[in-house]
């Protein structure tokens, strides 16, 4: 899909859910930009996909900041306690400190459709139902839900409301933290108040590699394997050996992580002044290992280590004088750093035509496997947001429309 007009278009918002879209097309309409939508839209996830995101949980995500024209990493992947598979959560933490540094918006305006979903129920979606039925244990009334079913969750909306009211610290220190660290410890997880309050996302300046033609960004975090940009350097490396080198590289990553079992989505938000924002979220396994905390409303994150690394990927691509974005990724699941690196292999350098990525990324998609069934990507061979007519998308993007623009024409 493509031939967007400069008029009317005002940004994209992409995810796998239709609300979740809907959510951050409503945020730009409304006066918000991406990292407003992108924040609504990570905490809307946690309301109708639980199973893939969850507010114990956490992810990583990359933005093109269009003032600057810098790309910086921000870390709340989950922290996992020492040994064990129990994890500390950062998702509110993160969330919050994406929109308070690059977001315009009000901070309840953001959480404000994630509460009124969990209030008034949303229906269960055929991927919902889907995880329900692979998960390995659930609650008994969870394990019920079908497709279409009305998924009301009111203790959810509470904690969201109280984190719209007093911000996410509410979530690691005070009355509320307490209570929720012991019903996490009397369901055998590790949680203290007092590690609650060590939690803290992290910013940092984004891994780079340059070309004459462009600059393509990476996730830059302590947790994070950093082979990604060291692959692409070989990739597009010229010498048969590098590529070679590059290619058992690719090899070796992909049997080291073929035994995990991260699950997440991929989310993607761009505004009409070019700030755009690429995040994968996840909770580790599906609904965790099914422990829920019924009065927070949510389900603990569990399972993820950070020899998980390869499972996390976003990836920016921009013009050398990074005025212009020309592409956009994100994904979190097995394989999703190789399967990164091998679509952009395909994609941009054997097929030399980044327009070939989204019929390449759609038939992905559209098998039964679960490789790139959550990831977006925008791809804008003249750049955006200058030349938008020239973007394309695969299904989970949709187009931001100026409404009254459209009716006036």
């Amino acid at each position: 899909m493509g031939g967007f007009s400069e008029q009317n278009l005002k940004g994209f918002v992409a995810a796998a859910d239709d609300s979740t879209r809907e959510v951050g097309r409503d945020i730009i309409l409304n006066g918000g930009n991406a990292a407003d939508a992108m924040a609504a839209m990570i905490l809307n996830e946690t309301v109708v996909m639980p199973s893939r995101a969850s507010l114990s949980g956490g992810g990583v995500c990359q933005i093109y900041d269009n003032k600057s024209g810098k790309v910086a990493t921000l870390d709340f992947l989950p922290i996992q306690v020492s040994q064990t598979k129990a994890t500390l959560p950062n998702l509110p933490r993160g969330v919050f400190s994406l929109q308070n540094k690059y977001g315009v918006a009000r901070w309840s305006d953001v959480v404000a459709p994630a509460i009124t979903h969990a209030q008034k129920g949303v229906l269960v979606s055929s991927a919902l139902e889907e995880d329900i039925q692979k998960a390995y244990k659930l609650p008994a009334s969870w394990k019920k839900l079908k497709k279409g079913d009305l998924l009301i969750q009111e203790n959810l909306a509470q904690t969201l409301l109280l984190i719209s009211n007093s911000g996410a610290g509410v979530f690691y220190k005070g009355t509320w933290a307490d209570k929720m660290s012991e019903a996490a410890y009397n369901l055998g997880y590790p949680y203290t108040s007092e590690s609650l309050k060590t939690v803290q996302p992290l910013w940092a300046k984004s891994d780079v590699v340059t070309t004459p033609t462009a600059k393509v960004f990476f996730p830059n975090s302590s947790t994070l394997s950093h082979k990604s940009a060291q692959v692409w350097k070989l990739l597009i490396s010229e010498e048969t050996n590098q590529i070679s080198k590059a290619k058992d590289m690719l090899h070796t990553m992909e049997s080291q992580n073929s035994e995990n079992n991260l699950h997440g989505i991929g989310l993607l938000a761009t505004d009409q002044n070019g700030l755009t924002v690429v995040c994968s979220v996840s909770m580790g396994n599906l609904f965790g290992d099914g422990m829920f905390l019924k009065d927070q409303g949510f389900f603990l994150s569990n399972g993820f280590s950070y020899n998980q690394a390869y499972e996390w990927t976003g990836i920016i691509q921009t013009n050398p004088d990074e005025t212009d974005v020309f592409f956009a990724f994100a994904d979190v699941g097995a394989h999703a750093e190789v399967n990164a690196l091998r679509f952009m292999q395909s994609a941009i350098l054997d097929k030399r035509n980044i327009k070939n990525s989204v019929d390449f990324v759609q038939s992905e998609a559209n098998s039964q496997q679960e490789n790139l069934k959550y990831a977006p990507v925008l791809v804008c061979p003249e750049g955006y947001p200058n030349q938008v007519s020239s973007c394309q998308i695969n299904n989970l993007v949709s187009p931001v429309y100026d409404e009254k623009t459209l009716k006036s024409n």
